[in-house]
């Protein structure tokens, strides 16, 4: 064998074994690896239960508070006329639409010359009314002596003295005296009714006059609304009637109603009647609520008055529920259920509150006081299911930090007491 072959031979040889050495070597190190890999221990999953907070649910006395909408009317609206007939010649500088009068403000004075005169005339007719009748009591006077001399001169006694004594004429006499005194006690009312007054504080919400106008009794001359109180009728559920206090229907007493105005302020009402029909369209009660002086600006001073056909929020405060269990409204689900949270366990009730508002609702009999309420959110929710309370881990880490703070505390005072000691021996 020649030389170039023997080490061609040998070098192939060389890179064998060595191919072989890292094959090996590979398989080694895998099956070591393979031998001392870690080995976990199967076991079963633990069981994972849904944590939750939970509050104790606590009773309260609650007033029943209603909501409604109501328009503003009058309590009082009469349509001014006058009495006689006459030319307007003084008119009010008050009495304009939106003017406020007080009760007997003169508003209108009528040409009163012609009931001057009326009155003079009758007063004329009396005086000589009361001259006959002075001038017919000497003749009754002449009539009596004339009567007595006869019976003694014939002595004769008359049966019938009445017409010797003009007892006929005199009482005719006094008749037409008092007819004519009556007439000028017409003639000086109707000078009196020439100046037509307020017959309330009242305000004008329009007028049909002007000065010069001639009126007559049928002559409508203004329209007027109290002032001293306004009224709104007010549209409430019929089931929910029984809560309010309304006079003659449910008790003496009225509820207290606050009135919100469009500007934010508010004013004090009463409720004074149930009105006897339904709303048409609604089909609900119709209340009256009184307001007193809506247009006092010193019991809300920088607010609007209460304006006439305008339309108002109100809240009626009702009667008063007591003992009962106030569930927050991010607690309920479905409407009527809740979570409970009893003995590591999760209960569904339904519950049928008698009252609710905007933030809870009023339970009473079907819950205890105390008992835990689930307030957290749950995708799912299964009667029975058990749950860990979330806010009882809190509480008892609370517990436990406050121990721990006052073991350390006492450990702190008993080591300055300890070192105190040795710096005074």
């Amino acid at each position: 064998m020649s030389q170039s072959k023997t080490r061609k031979w040998l070098k192939t040889t060389v890179q064998l074994l060595f191919f072989v050495a890292i094959i090996s070597g590979g398989l080694v190190f895998a099956k070591h690896f393979i031998d001392t890999k870690p080995r976990v221990k199967r076991s079963r999953p633990l069981k994972q239960m849904p944590r939750v907070d939970v509050q104790p649910v606590r009773s309260t006395s609650k007033t029943v508070v209603l909501n409604a909408m109501g328009t503003v009317i009058s309590s009082r609206k009469i349509s001014l006329t006058s009495d006689l007939s006459g030319t307007v010649v003084w008119v009010s500088p008050n009495f304009v639409p939106g003017g406020k009068v007080k009760k007997g403000d003169t508003l209108i004075k009528l040409d009163k010359i012609d009931y001057e005169l009326a009155v003079k005339k009758q007063q004329s007719l009396v005086q000589q009314l009361q001259a006959d009748l002075d001038l017919e009591k000497g003749q009754q006077a002449v009539a009596r002596k004339e009567m007595e001399l006869m019976q003694k001169t014939l002595k004769k006694i008359i049966k019938d003295p009445k017409l010797a004594l003009r007892v006929p004429q005199l009482n005719k006499a006094l008749a037409s005296l008092k007819s004519q005194l009556i007439g000028l006690e017409q003639a000086q009312l109707n000078l009196k009714r020439t100046t037509i007054t307020a017959p309330f504080n009242a305000m004008i919400l329009d007028r049909t006059i002007e000065l010069g106008s001639r009126i007559t009794t049928q002559s409508a001359l203004a329209t007027l609304t109290d002032t001293d109180t306004f009224w709104i009728e007010a549209a409430v559920p019929v089931d929910k009637l029984h809560w309010i206090r309304i006079p003659g229907v449910n008790g003496t007493r009225s509820s207290r109603v606050t009135v919100h105005l469009q500007d934010g302020s508010s004013a004090d009402g009463q409720v004074v009647r149930l009105l006897g029909d339904l709303s048409d369209k609604s089909q609900m009660a119709r209340l009256l609520v009184q307001v007193d002086d809506p247009f006092s600006t010193g019991k809300r001073s920088g607010s609007m008055p209460l304006l006439l056909n305008s339309y108002v929020s109100l809240e009626l405060s009702g009667s008063i529920i007591k003992d009962v269990i106030e569930i927050p409204r991010s607690a309920v689900r479905e409407g009527n259920r809740i979570l409970m949270f009893e003995e590591k366990q999760l209960i569904i009730r339904t519950i049928n509150p008698i009252w609710e508002d905007e933030s809870y609702l009023y339970v009473k009999n079907s819950i205890k006081r105390g008992e835990l309420l689930i307030t957290s959110e749950m995708s799912t929710a299964v009667n029975g299911m058990a749950v860990r309370s979330l806010t009882a881990g809190k509480v008892s880490t609370r517990i436990a930090d406050n121990r721990n703070q006052f073991t350390t505390g006492n450990q702190r005072k008993r080591d300055d007491n300890s070192f105190r000691g040795q710096e005074t021996k």
